[in-house]
């Protein structure tokens, strides 16, 4: 009994030479249906269709990486993203330092005190040697002019500041002299505000007058505005204010101490005038 392959004599020389499915009573550039011309090698039937090409095995796990299309699990809830992209970086925490003990506090402040005292001390042993007329010199030995003339111009602004002080001063209490005795007066004898004690009247000028009132103001730390020394001045000098001073004018004098008070009024005045409110 001849054997078959495939539907296909093995003795046959069609077995070797043509494809399966390919009918050898057939022309050759045509293939024939399966079950549409009976034919004695035809293949057999195929098992009827069960559950198709795409039937996937159920597993235990569904794959980290894919979702399966089988399983109910929700999707993953978007999170918002930062408006900015530095509101997405956190700086690590770091510890606070811990504070000094009571003990410790005390050293330092002793410390810095210590350090402050030593400059002072340092800084004074400075100022006496520019103020004897010597030159500072830097780390390296150089002569440090820089710092010489800054405290020779700081030494001078003091001594300047000092006679202010001192001018003003004398000014005050002689007018307090004044206020507190009843004994006759000379031209002299009248606190005039000017640097030096004025002769006559002719010595009394607008640019004098007005640099001794002024100028304590120049002093540093002074609180008085220029409007409230004018106006304490005028005050003063008011001849309402001054009837008490001039009746103890000796009679020859007279006449040159009412000009005199005439001419500082008139100088306050006119300051005062053209002073900035202040």
């Amino acid at each position: 009994m001849a054997s078959y392959l495939g539907g296909i004599p093995s003795g046959s020389s069609s077995a070797s030479s043509y494809p399966w499915g390919y009918d050898v009573g057939l022309n050759k550039s045509s293939f024939w249906k399966i079950g549409a011309v009976p034919n004695k090698y035809a293949f057999r039937s195929p098992p009827p269709f069960a559950k198709g090409y795409f039937a996937i095995p159920p597993t235990d796990e569904p794959s980290q990486n894919t979702r399966s299309f089988f399983t109910s699990t929700p999707p993953e809830e978007p999170q918002d993203e930062p408006e900015h992209e530095d509101d997405a970086y956190q700086e690590p925490s770091t510890p606070e330092p811990e504070s000094p003990s009571p003990e410790e506090r005390q050293k330092e402040e002793a410390r810095l005190k210590r350090l402050e005292q030593e400059r002072a001390i340092a800084e004074a042993g400075e100022i006496d040697w520019v103020r004897s007329g010597g030159i500072l010199r830097d780390a390296d030995g150089n002569r440090d002019l820089t710092r010489t003339n800054a405290i020779r111009e700081e030494l001078h602004l003091q001594a300047e500041e000092k006679r202010l002080r001192e001018q003003w001063d004398t000014y005050q209490k002689r007018w307090q002299a004044i206020a507190s005795s009843q004994e006759p007066l000379h031209f002299k004898d009248i606190p005039w505000p000017l640097p030096v004690a004025p002769g006559s009247v002719e010595e009394m000028t607008q640019e004098k007058i007005e640099d001794f009132i002024m100028s304590p103001l120049k002093i540093r730390g002074n609180k008085v505005t220029p409007k409230g020394r004018l106006r304490g001045s005028m005050l003063r000098w008011h001849p309402d204010k001054l009837g008490a001073v001039v009746a103890r004018v000796v009679p020859e004098e007279l006449e040159d101490v009412k000009e005199g008070v005439g001419v500082v009024f008139r100088c306050l005045k006119a300051l005062q005038d053209k002073q900035v409110p202040g």
